[in-house]
């Protein structure tokens, strides 16, 4: 229905959401639409979002490891609970950040389960990258 609509309205912008998974899929999508939202993909994985520049803007910059990631972003937690943010509003949209890998799970359980009591703070994320196995 999409694809009518735009074919029908070219002059419009049209943006499909829903059940594209992978960035091969998004991007055979936009041969009929002029964007795509990868919406829960993105937030199940959300190292997906690593690849997009790579992918659809030809842009060769390194990519860095999801430890690099997590690492990258301990000053910013730091900061945020230090203004009163509590850890979960920030971890939570990085549980699945390692899915696939060994130790995921435990990672993910450490953020969901310590990441919510209060006060928590950035030794929960310590704790939590500790329980990977891998070292990617």
């Amino acid at each position: 229905m999409v694809y009518r609509l735009k074919k029908t309205y070219p002059q419009w912008q049209f943006i499909i959401n829903g059940g594209i998974t992978d960035l091969p899929t998004a991007q055979a999508q936009l041969q009929y639409v002029d964007g795509v939202m990868l919406g829960r993909a993105a937030y199940h994985d959300p190292y997906l979002l690593s690849q997009v520049d790579a992918v659809f803007f030809n842009d060769g910059h390194a990519v860095p490891t999801r430890f690099e990631i997590v690492e990258q972003l301990l000053p910013y937690i730091e900061t945020e609970i230090a203004a009163g943010t509590r850890l979960h509003s920030i971890t939570k949209h990085i549980t699945g950040l390692f899915n696939g890998l060994p130790g995921a799970r435990s990672w993910r359980r450490t953020l969901s389960e310590q990441g919510v009591k209060y006060p928590a703070d950035i030794d929960v994320v310590r704790r939590a990258l500790a329980q990977l196995k891998c070292k990617e």
